[in-house]
């Protein structure tokens, strides 16, 4: 719902989903999730900061376009439809474990992706 309501670009959410879902069904032991949360704080500081320098290069090219005002956000938009989204993505997730898949998140990024 935040990725509607400050209407970010695409792909939006769908990081958000597929993360989730990769995440629930990546084996782990207890003892190794330090060195992941580790590496994944490593990732996002170094993704942070090729899109900081990438910013600052565009930047230099070409001025900044003005920020257009949002519109009033409205139900509809800001509720309705991740709520509709986030059902068919718990639908496929559970169609996915019910048929036994082993990795489940494939259905996920399929029904994401359409």
């Amino acid at each position: 719902m935040l990725c509607r309501f400050y209407r970010l670009a695409s792909p939006g959410s769908v990081f958000f989903i597929m993360a989730a879902a990769i995440g629930a069904y990546s084996p782990s032991e207890i003892l190794e999730i330090p060195l992941k949360v580790g590496l994944m704080t490593l990732s996002c500081l170094l993704v942070c900061m090729i899109a900081f320098t990438y910013s600052l290069v565009m930047l230099r090219r070409r001025p900044a376009k003005p920020i257009e005002p949002l519109p009033p956000p409205t139900f509809d938009f800001v509720v309705f439809d991740p709520i509709i989204s986030g059902c068919c993505v718990g639908i496929a997730l559970f169609s996915a474990c019910l048929f036994q898949f082993e990795k489940a998140y494939w259905a996920v990024s399929c029904l994401v992706i359409i």
